[in-house]
């Protein structure tokens, strides 16, 4: 009887190639944590992929879901376009599955191919939907938590070629995006504060980092990574490796990138983590041989902020 209590009251655990409703194959966990799992997935009726958002009854309220399930439903007008296409629901006695359309192509597929040559008016129209979809989310008090260019969606996966400027006064012709509309894709928040590290690293607010309350300064946060990245096409912060050092290693990287931390941020931080700063008294963060060779040397050689944003500026217009 106890056995059967503990697996109904864990996460859902699904892993790879494994079958979801008998219907949808595993082809990648997205997210975890105790109380969904987010699932790309396989359709074996028509071989379409989609993201299949896991929850576990047995920790959550079902009249909350069914609310969620409403809102993911509702028509949003463009300037909302904020969350995934929501396909179906199903639900046995463990589990509500959440199906959505997953996208072709993400900003993410797009702001790094080569053959793509992302105009100026494109980036600034891609940069303004999403501090819409973005506001549209936090005036319902919702907190996105995952914004990264993967969860950006291109709407229309099509190109052409026209004449684009280049420099000095000269144009040639590239492949560009047919349109620049996206859609910030967005699953549901029930579920979302019980993630330990959320997003992905290079977008992770400090926030979430350490521990802390994630609010939604800590969207803008990601927000504003993802702004950078769109206008200089490599990220604001590099990728930091996981291990007993990460947070003192992110630190660092906010450090210097970022300048020295508000002093209610450093003494939040040391609630939690006593060796993250040098002495109870120091505002910087400890930089020591152990750390990766890579951090090392980009706390070394990187710019701070200020000076990268004139450049943001020229190129996003």
């Amino acid at each position: 009887m106890s056995s059967l209590l503990v697996a109904a009251t864990v996460a859902p655990r699904f892993s790879l190639k494994d079958h979801v409703i008998g219907r949808y194959i595993v082809q990648r966990v997205r997210r975890e944590c105790r109380i969904f799992q987010l699932l790309h997935v396989k359709d074996t009726l028509d071989g379409s992929s989609k993201v299949v958002r896991v929850i576990n009854r047995c920790l959550t309220v079902d009249s909350r879901m069914l609310a969620e399930i409403a809102w993911l439903q509702g028509q949003k007008t463009e300037d909302e376009a904020r969350h995934a296409v929501f396909l179906a629901d199903y639900r046995d006695l463990r589990y509500f599955y959440l199906v959505f359309k997953k996208p072709a192509r993400t900003l993410k597929d797009v702001l790094y191919d080569a053959r793509l040559y992302l105009t100026r008016r494109h980036r600034r129209e891609i940069g303004k939907q999403l501090v819409w979809a973005l506001r549209s989310l936090h005036r319902e008090g919702i907190v996105h938590t995952d914004i990264s260019l993967e969860n950006i969606e291109i709407v229309e996966d099509a190109d052409h070629t026209e004449a684009v400027y280049l420099y000095d006064g000269f144009f040639g012709w590239r492949d560009v995006l047919a349109t620049s509309r996206v859609r910030l894709s967005f699953y549901g928040q029930h579920g979302l504060n019980d993630v330990g590290n959320v997003g992905d690293d290079q977008y992770r607010s400090p926030e979430s980092v350490f521990g802390l309350r994630v609010r939604e300064a800590s969207d803008v946060f990601s927000l504003g990574c993802v702004l950078f990245e769109l206008a200089r096409r490599k990220p604001l912060f590099p990728q930091c490796p996981s291990g007993s050092l990460y947070r003192r290693e992110k630190a660092v990287l906010f450090d210097t990138i970022l300048g020295p931390f508000p002093d209610h941020l450093i003494q939040d931080v040391r609630l939690i983590y006593s060796d993250v700063f040098r002495t109870s008294h120091s505002d910087g963060p400890e930089i020591d041989a152990r750390m990766s060779r890579g951090i090392r040397d980009f706390a070394d050689q990187a710019l701070p902020l200020e000076v990268c944003a004139s450049f943001c500026r020229c190129v996003m217009g």
